[in-house]
């Protein structure tokens, strides 16, 4: 029968001696050594299943997968003689928008038979649109803003699941013109920086027709003949308890008023008027004195007058007076008249930036009865926006709360009547204080 020695201590390569020991029948014994040798050059055996990659992935860089642990991967395999160690290697290349990753796994057992490496590939990019939200539908005057701002009709925000920069447009639809009113359908989008983009939409209704006391202004017409601008008013009366003495349209310096001619009688609808070239020594324009009785109550007039040269952006003010009161309106061509049914307009709205100092911005500037005040502030804190005349005599507060660091806060005030002629505003945020000066129109 046969008897083992011990092993060498190498469990990769070791040997041992085997000795046999024969006896006869009548009990003499022999024997003889063999010596074996054992040898461990079997590489380690797949038993499991190993796991697969995955490419076109809609995941965002930091969202990579970091593929399975080289444990897992030793795991999946059998060594008889030895234990299995697994080297894992690999690292993510490219953005948010295109990236992949190889998992680079060796495996070995502890007398370094190696099986077949392993290659886990993951490949994607970010595919998920930004989230868009809409400013408010509005509905304004023709004397507002239309623009896509804070001081405007307000701009949409858009966030990225990956943190990127998003890229905000609009574009505007005009349609659906009618006697006191046009809409602008503007479609915001958002567009992150892999080209992913939303879009939602805003109404914005314009009323062309503005109020100045109790009377109307509207723009009607306004026609370029490529030497002069003619434009056409309707001017009503809705229950004035005094009747138009004149109307006036004022227009900048400089500008000449081709008809009517200074003197002459201009006949509207309603009533006769004496025509004055300019409005004063001092104001330009055309005004319309009465001659007989102006409108009142629920009646209407039709002013036509050319100006040389392209007018045809040219704001206009145009000054009620009915007696001893004097109101009046602004009028935009290019937002107070709706001459077509479809125009697009595609604008690019800049990012919106962090403000290192305390600001405060006025509009209209000058003004009629509302003053909208956007302020930034560069810190958080309690803030006080108040109104003084020339001589730093304090009129009101306009805002008297809490500003928040990086957010814009936008007040619309109204000017009480008795605040005339020059105001100045300021604005206070702990130790740090900003002015401005708003004029008042007459």
């Amino acid at each position: 029968m046969p008897s083992d020695g011990a092993p060498t201590s190498n469990p990769c390569n070791y040997s041992f001696v085997r000795t046999w020991t024969f006896t006869d029948a009548c009990g003499n014994p022999s024997s003889v050594k063999q010596t074996i040798t054992v040898k461990d050059d079997t590489a380690p055996s797949l038993t499991g299943t190993l796991p697969t990659g995955a490419t076109n992935q809609n995941l965002c860089y930091s969202a990579i997968p970091a593929g399975p642990t080289s444990a897992a991967i030793a795991a999946l395999y059998t060594e008889k003689c030895s234990k299995v160690t697994v080297t894992k290697t690999g690292a993510p290349t490219g953005d948010n928008c295109n990236w992949t990753v190889t998992y680079h796994y060796v495996i070995k057992d502890d007398c370094g038979n190696q099986a077949a490496p392993v290659d886990i590939i993951y490949g994607g990019g970010d595919k998920t649109p930004p989230k868009i939200t809409c400013p408010a539908d509005k509905t304004i005057t023709c004397g507002s803003s239309t623009a896509g701002t804070t001081l405007g009709t307000g701009i949409a925000t858009a966030t990225d699941n990956c943190g990127g920069t998003v890229k905000i447009t609009y574009t505007d639809v005009t349609s659906s013109c009618g006697n006191d009113s046009y809409v602008i359908t503007r479609t915001w989008k958002a567009t992150d920086p892999c080209q992913n983009s939303s879009e939602c939409v805003q109404k914005i209704t314009v009323n062309t027709k503005l109020i100045a006391g109790c009377f109307t202004a509207q723009l009607t017409k306004r026609v370029f003949d490529g030497k002069n601008t003619t434009f056409t008013f309707n001017a009503c009366a809705n229950g004035c308890l005094t009747a138009l003495s004149n109307i006036a349209f004022v227009i900048a310096n400089g500008i000449k008023v081709v008809s009517p001619l200074n003197g002459s009688n201009y006949q509207g609808n309603f009533s006769q008027y004496k025509v004055s070239v300019p409005v004063s020594k001092t104001v330009n324009g055309i005004k319309y004195e009465v001659i007989g009785e102006g409108i009142k109550n629920a009646a209407c007039d039709v002013f036509t007058f050319s100006l040389a040269g392209d007018q045809t952006s040219l704001p206009i003010t145009v000054e009620f007076k009915a007696g001893t009161k004097t109101t009046s309106v602004i009028i935009k061509p290019e937002v107070c008249l709706c001459q077509q049914t479809q125009s697009i307009v595609s604008k690019l709205v800049p990012a919106i930036a962090i403000h290192d100092n305390l600001t405060v911005a006025a509009y209209p500037n000058p003004f009629m009865d509302e003053v909208t005040f956007t302020i930034n502030s560069p810190k958080s804190g309690k803030g006080i926006l108040e109104l003084h005349d020339v001589v730093g005599r304090k009129l009101g507060v306009v805002y008297n709360g809490y500003l928040f660091e990086g957010k814009s806060q936008v007040i619309i005030y109204n000017v009480p009547p008795t605040f005339k002629g020059a105001l100045i505003y300021t604005l206070r945020v702990g130790k740090e204080q900003v002015n401005g000066k708003l004029i008042r129109m007459k």
